[in-house]
Order: structure tokens, then sequence, then C-alpha cells
């Protein structure tokens, strides 16, 4: 019984410290110094949205390197 509720006060206090190091990122990040708060702050007054999720929700890559209508104006057939 001891083993069982040490093992949950260990799990409870490694979820609470995953909470407020998250938190404290979070309270920090408008106040990072230098280029990286500056990219930080322009991003977020854009409303830039510059995670990983954005890269991998952006679609098919063939509407990217579509020669007539994509972004790259790449041909297709290589």
């Amino acid at each position: 019984m001891k083993n069982e509720l040490t093992s949950w006060l260990r799990l409870g206090l490694a979820l609470i410290g995953v909470a407020a190091f998250i938190t404290v990122l979070h309270l920090l990040s408008p106040r990072l110094p230098g280029t990286a708060g500056d990219i930080f702050r322009s991003n977020v007054d854009k409303d830039i949205e510059a995670t990983a999720l954005f890269y991998s929700e952006s679609g098919d890559i063939r509407e990217y390197i579509d020669g007539r209508n994509g972004k790259y104006a790449a041909p297709l057939d290589r």
C-alpha cells in the first residue's frame, strides 16, 4: 500500500512540475531578450502561426510546387 501511495505521489508531483514548467515558459516567452524575443513578439503582433503543426497541416505538397498555380512554381514532371 505504501509503494502504491508513493507512486501516485510521484506521478502527481511530476505532473505539477510539468505544469509549472509550461506556465513559467508561457509567462517568460513575451519577455525573451534579443532576436528570439523580437521574432516572438513580431509573430504575436502579426498573428503568425509559427508552430510545427502549421507545417504539418499545410496540405498537399503539389499545391505548393504546381507550375501554374503553386507557391514555388516548380514543374511537377521531373
